[in-house]
C-alpha cells in the first residue's frame, strides 16, 4: 500500500538522513570479532604496552584487561588509579539493561487516540534505533486505522490530502510534491487530524550535570524518549512528531503537528510499531562509540 519511493527507500524529495539500522548492519557482529583466547592474549601483551604510552592518551590514563577464562589480568597500566569513568560506563548500563529487561525486550512506538476524535498522540517507547522508514510505515497503518474507525462510527473519514501534497523531508517539514496520481483526493475534505507527541516515558531535563553546553546537540542530543535516525537535534520530540505528521499527509491524511501532549491511560491504540530489540541497541552501543 506504500506509494513510490526512491532507491534509498525515502519518500520522493525526502532528504536522506543517517540510518541507525543501516549503520548497525555494517558493524561486524560479536561472533565475527571473536578469536581464540590464547592468540588474543598474546596480541594484547604485544601491542598494548606501546600503544598505551602514546602522548595523545595523556597522563590521566588507566587500563586493565582481565581474562575471565583463566582468572587473571592480561595487561595492566596504572590499574589502581582512581579516575572518573567515561564512555566505558556504558558497559555497566548495558549489563543493567540486559539483566532487567532481557535481550529480546522491544521499544514500541504507538499511536493512541487523543482527547478528541480528531486528535491522535504519537507515544514514544524509547527506541534508540527508530528510523524515518519505521515512522512512515506507522503513519500508513494509522491512516488505515483512522479510516476504519470513522467508518465504524458512521463519521466522515479524514480528508484525503490534496493532489500534490508535500512529502516529509528529513526535517519533518514539506519538501516537494507527490507525483503519484493515486494519492489524489477521492472524496470532499471532511476531517483534519491534530498530532501530538508524548515523550513522558522519561523525566528530567535531558542534560547531565557533567555535560558542557557545547556537547549539545553536536556530540550528543538531550536524553529523551524520541530519537529519529540518530539525528543530533535539540528537540527530538518535535523532530519526530513533525515528521510523523508529514508522513500522515503523504499517506493521504491532512495532519498538523501541534506540540507535545500526554496520551490518556485508557486511550485506544490505533496503530503501533513493535520497535527494535534491546540486543540490537546493546550491540550498537558496545561496537560503535556513539554516546546516544
Amino acid at each position: 500500500g506504500a506509494g513510490p519511493t526512491s532507491a534509498a527507500g525515502a519518500l520522493p524529495g525526502a532528504v536522506p538522513a543517517p540510518n541507525a539500522v543501516g549503520t548497525l548492519a555494517a558493524v561486524p557482529s560479536v561472533q565475527q570479532l571473536l578469536v581464540p583466547t590464547v592468540a588474543a592474549n598474546t596480541r594484547i601483551k604485544s601491542v598494548l604496552p606501546k600503544r598505551t604510552r602514546k602522548k595523545i592518551l595523556g597522563k590521566r590514563f588507566t587500563m586493565s584487561v582481565f581474562d575471565t577464562e583463566v582468572g587473571e589480568f592480561v595487561y595492566k597500566r596504572r590499574s589502581k588509579a582512581a579516575l572518573r569513568g567515561a564512555s566505558t560506563t556504558k558497559i555497566l548500563t548495558t549489563i543493567g539493561a540486559l539483566t532487567l529487561l532481557g535481550p529480546e525486550h522491544r521499544f514500541p512506538t504507538t499511536v493512541r487516540q487523543g482527547s478528541t476524535p480528531d486528535e491522535i498522540v504519537l507515544v514514544a517507547g524509547g527506541d534508540p534505533l527508530l528510523t524515518s522508514a519505521n515512522l512512515r510505515a506507522l503513519a500508513r497503518r494509522t491512516a488505515a486505522a483512522l479510516t476504519s474507525a470513522s467508518a465504524a462510527a458512521g463519521q466522515a473519514s479524514p480528508a484525503p490530502a490534496a493532489s500534490g501534497s508535500p512529502e516529509p523531508s528529513a526535517s519533518g517539514l514539506p519538501a516537494t510534491s507527490d507525483p503519484d496520481p493515486s494519492n489524489a483526493p477521492t472524496e470532499p475534505p471532511a476531517r483534519r487530524i491534530t498530532v501530538r507527541a508524548d515523550d513522558s516515558l522519561f523525566s528530567g531535563s535531558g542534560q547531565s550535570r557533567g555535560w558542557p553546553n557545547f556537547y549539545l546537540p553536536n556530540e550528543v542530543r538531550p536524553v529523551g524518549a524520541f530519537a529519529r535516525d540518530d539525528r543530533k537535534v535539540r528537540d527530538a520530540t518535535r523532530d519526530t512528531g513533525a515528521y510523523f505528521a508529514a508522513a500522515l499527509r503523504a499517506a493521504g491524511v491532512p495532519a498538523t503537528y501541534s506540540g507535545e501532549g500526554v496520551a490518556g491511560t485508557d486511550a485506544a491504540t490505533l496503530a503501533s510499531y513493535r520497535g527494535h530489540r534491546l540486543a540490537q541497541a546493546v550491540s550498537r552501543t558496545l561496537l560503535v562509540s556513539d554516546n546516544d
